[in-house]
């Protein structure tokens, strides 16, 4: 079985964990509240010196298995990106959302979240949430999304965790996806327009003169070539950060945006090693814009583990 897909008192103790880290400054005794926090949910946390983050990661074990990991530098104050991959294994780009915190410019990324199992490994119950994907269907029919599909799901400890490590005024979320269509299909959540100085119009531009593949938006008026493929109107994470009164249920796409999620479905090509390089320069050229921290800022390096 895996652990996360239902609210419980483990995913609470999470959330309450990055609350005590977020903390600052973190003195001993903070770092050790989140630590016994993080243990309630049979999860380790330790302070990374190399990535100058702490990271919070699931024991396994019944109590955790296929939580979701992630990392946080608290001395960025939630100014910066939350890079989040939601399907890691099914979209085999779980190197490249792990590469991004010691890849990156430690001012530019304050948070990295990423799912611990795969999306259709609960089938048996489907999301009450929006939306339907053939991604799981043996048969091709379209199906509602599984439980376990983190990106379609708003009841997990990964969008309690996506929630937490969001800052309304100052973070830019970019959630990393795999599809097997050519080039690079961006949008903000939404299918509504959105001007040539948006985050997405941004990070579109910043990408696209470092692969060369065709990077397209499905905000018209973007300055990018517009295609409205894979758009995310359904995302429970772009919804949320989009202000919508309900992440899981809607009445077609969100009425508005706030600019501050960039959903990015890449192509093999984009995932590949090789285009590491360009995707970490956009990330960093879309924090500069998006007006991240100053300073990477430094933490105590007595955590409890």
């Amino acid at each position: 079985p895996v652990w996360g897909l239902d609210p419980s008192p483990e995913a609470n103790a999470l959330v309450l964990s990055i609350r005590a880290a977020a903390e600052l400054p973190l003195g001993a005794s903070g770092a050790s509240r989140a630590a016994r926090l993080a243990a309630v949910a049979a999860y380790s946390l330790c302070w990374d010196a190399a990535v100058a983050a702490l990271v919070w990661a699931p024991l396994g074990g019944e109590r955790s298995r296929g939580g979701p990991s992630f990392a946080l530098r608290p001395q960025l104050r939630g100014r910066g990106l939350l890079v989040e991959c939601p399907h890691p294994i099914a979209d085999g780009n779980g190197a490249q959302c792990g590469s991004i915190l010691a890849r990156a410019d430690p001012r530019a990324v304050h948070a990295v979240l990423m799912s611990g199992h795969h999306r259709c490994v609960e089938t048996s119950r489907a999301t009450p949430c929006d939306g339907r994907t053939r991604v799981c269907s043996l048969g091709g029919t379209p199906l509602r999304y599984p439980l376990s599909d983190d990106a379609h799901s708003s009841t997990g400890a990964y969008h309690a965790v996506h929630v937490a490590l969001f800052a309304p005024d100052s973070t830019v979320v970019v959630g990393l996806h795999g599809m097997d269509a050519a080039g690079v299909s961006l949008s903000d959540g939404t299918l509504l327009p959105a001007s040539a100085d948006s985050h997405v119009a941004t990070f579109g531009r910043a990408l696209g003169s470092r692969l060369p593949l065709n990077v397209t938006a499905c905000n018209r008026g973007s300055g990018l070539p517009f295609r409205a493929h894979l758009c995310a109107t359904t995302d429970v994470q772009g919804r949320q950060v989009n202000g919508a009164a309900d992440s899981c249920r809607a009445t077609g796409p969100p009425q508005r945006s706030t600019g501050r999620f960039i959903h990015v479905e890449q192509s093999s090509a984009a995932r590949s090693h090789a285009a590491l390089p360009a995707l970490i320069r956009a990330l960093e050229e879309l924090a500069a814009r998006a007006g991240g921290a100053d300073a990477a800022g430094a933490m105590p390096a007595v955590v409890a583990r």
